[in-house]
């Protein structure tokens, strides 16, 4: 029997193959051939726990150049190469998952590769929907924030999520939420260099940092400025110069 919908709490979590990480940020993070085009995702997992590959679509051509091909069985390429390390199953409901890409991610995807004009709440609650994901729905990716941080994101995902279904004004929502970003955009940077996902958590300052691909992202919880005396992962001199969005 499916679990309540980690976002809704009220319909059941049947959904399979939710992304933690929206599809097109992993696609160009991770497509082999620098396409940004899923079914080409090429994806190694390190950690100090694990190490996992993941291969997508990708045509067994390719698979005979990375993997040694007395190794690569058909069991291996189903049972571990074909496991999305980036999506689980049973964790939204179809509902959810299906406003997730209408309201967020796919509007967002057009505004970043695209440049077609969005409604100004459309980025910020995407980058709430992705960091709550990441957060609270696995513990894959190095950091985990405080309760309720986590709480308060997913609040306001709900809230935000509903009043989209329902056209209501969204500006006094954005009111009540207690996060800012900033974003550095490092344009085409994976189409000829390897991507990479990094993230790290600065409890003194509640403030996270992403590398994800082309994007630096800095998200900032219950402060409005970057502290001067905070230490990004190497990061200090491009953040200076982000987006403030």
């Amino acid at each position: 029997m499916c679990a309540d919908c980690l976002i809704c709490n009220n319909r059941k979590a049947t959904q399979t193959n939710s992304h933690i990480i929206p599809s097109f940020l992993v696609a160009m993070v991770s497509s082999y051939d620098g396409s940004y085009k899923r079914g080409k995702e090429l994806m190694f997992t390190i950690s100090s726990f694990q190490e996992k590959t993941y291969t997508g679509a990708l045509p067994d051509t390719k698979l005979e150049e990375i993997f040694d091909t007395d190794n690569l069985t058909d069991e291996r390429i189903k049972n571990e190469l074909s496991d999305n390390t980036v999506a689980k199953d049973y964790i939204f409901c179809p509902v959810c998952e299906r406003n997730l890409s209408r309201y967020l991610e796919t509007p967002y995807a057009e505004s970043l590769f695209r440049d077609k004009k969005i409604d100004y709440d459309i980025p910020v609650f995407f980058w709430i929907s992705v960091i709550w994901r990441m957060s609270s729905c696995s513990n894959f990716y190095g950091f985990k924030l405080p309760d309720e941080i986590n709480d308060k994101l997913l609040d306001n995902l709900k809230q935000y999520l509903q009043m989209k279904e329902e056209g209501q004004d969204i500006s006094l929502l954005l009111r009540d939420i207690n996060f800012q970003y900033k974003i550095l955009q490092c344009k085409d940077f994976c189409k000829s260099n390897a991507g990479y996902i990094y993230c790290q958590y600065n409890e003194r300052d509640n403030i996270l940092v992403m590398s994800m691909g082309d994007l630096c992202v800095c998200g900032m919880f219950g402060v409005d400025t970057i502290p001067e005396d905070f230490v990004f992962f190497g990061l200090e001199s491009f953040m200076v110069g982000s987006i403030n969005s």
